[in-house]
């Protein structure tokens, strides 16, 4: 509740984290990136500290590619490669 509280205290959207499967450190990192702008709710599966970087990487221009292509490489499941798809789609927009 704490932060859909303060989501709504923020002045952004909370439908894009305010949601029962997701968890609180979730919820917070998403919350922090909408403050920045920055939408990272199609991303909701990653885990809280994946998001935070992700999140830090977009706001501050770092190039994150070579990083997901090994992560990729690693773990290439049809799931895993789905949502680096989303992610690569998200930093080149």
């Amino acid at each position: 509740m704490e932060q859909i509280r303060t989501g709504l205290k923020d002045g952004i959207d909370i439908s894009k984290y305010a949601k029962p499967e997701i968890s609180y450190d979730r919820m917070l990192q998403i919350r922090h990136a909408l403050l920045d702008n920055i939408d990272l709710s199609a991303f909701t599966k990653l885990e809280a500290g994946i998001l935070k970087q992700l999140h830090l990487a977009i706001k501050n221009n770092v190039r994150i590619v070579p990083y997901i292509l090994r992560v990729m490489m690693m773990n290439s499941s049809k799931q895993s490669v789905k949502h680096w798809k989303k992610i690569f789609l998200l930093i080149n927009m």
